[in-house]
Formats: structure tokens, sequence, C-alpha cells
């Protein structure tokens, strides 16, 4: 996944420090997520993490395996761009 072309940051009206995320390609193109509580697994092989759905024109819920799924693919790019850019510094 990458950012600006398969989903986009975008700021929550009410909260200037917190973001929301639209899906621009793919099934669930449109749809608005927001993840919750992201954690590593005690063992520290394992992400965890919970999502919301906002918004999505075809009415997918967080219990959807394949947006979960997307949803996992797009954190993993967060967090590797956030990584990629600490190391720049």
């Amino acid at each position: 996944m990458e950012e600006n072309v398969d989903y986009e940051l975008v700021t929550r009206s009410d909260e200037n420090d917190h973001w929301d995320i639209r899906i621009l390609t793919g099934e669930f193109i449109e749809t608005i997520i927001n993840f919750g509580t992201i954690k590593v697994s005690e063992d520290g092989e394992h992400l965890n993490f919970d999502f919301s759905v906002k918004y999505s024109p075809v009415d997918d819920s967080a219990d959807n395996v394949d947006l979960q799924s997307t949803a996992g693919a797009i954190l993993l790019s967060i967090i590797e761009n956030s990584i990629k850019e600490t190391n720049e510094r």
C-alpha cells in the first residue's frame, strides 16, 4: 500500500491531532476508517489493532475479513513510512 495512491490520511474536523484514513483504491474505495488501539503482543511477534469504519459506500463493517486485511496493510505502510522518515532525520 502506498500513501496518497492507495490511501490518504485526512484530519478529523473535530480533532487536529487525530487522523482518519480514506481508502482510494481496491474493493473498499472511499471507505473511511479510523485506528483505535495498536499494540505489540507480549512475545513481540504480533501486532494487534482495532479499527472502526467511519463511512463506507459498500456498507462494510470492521468484521469483514477482507477489510481487516486491507486495514492491516495500510497500518503496516503507515508504520514503515514513519520508521523511514525517522531514520532520514
